[in-house]
């Protein structure tokens, strides 16, 4: 048995515990400490207050870029294969009549967890920062 874990295990346990936590009653709970009314798990806080856990897809090196790429006026980014096989990042920008799209490339080392064919909103990997921070 591995004390190796990957950072989706150990949020799916942390969400598991507080899951639990939050459906039973403190005085039924195996880590109940009833002289101190406290949580034997964390010496204080209940495991039910806490956040839900999630693993952080984008590094703090995509957020910032998102954040500036909104302030330049682009909304989305797409990771896509060019013709001569080469990754293509792109990002695209809604010009000022609202209808005609303009198409940059970028860096194909950024967004690195963004998945071949898939198209997301910068706001989508710039709220990611603030949601770490609940």
């Amino acid at each position: 048995m591995s004390n190796t874990y990957s950072p989706r295990e150990i949020c799916d346990a942390a969400n598991k515990i507080k899951d639990y936590c939050h459906g039973t009653k403190c005085e039924q709970c195996l880590f109940y400490a009833k002289n101190e009314h406290t949580c034997y798990l964390t010496n204080h806080v209940f495991p039910s207050s806490w956040p839900h856990f999630s693993e952080q897809r984008w590094t703090a090196a995509d957020i910032t870029l998102a954040k500036a790429l909104i302030m330049m006026g682009y909304v989305t980014a797409t990771k896509t294969i060019r013709p001569d096989g080469h990754t293509a990042i792109t990002v695209i920008k809604i010009n000022d009549d609202g209808s005609t799209p303009y198409v940059d490339e970028i860096t194909r080392d950024s967004f690195q967890a963004l998945k071949y064919g898939e198209a997301i909103r910068l706001e989508d990997i710039a709220e990611e920062e603030s949601s770490a921070n609940d």
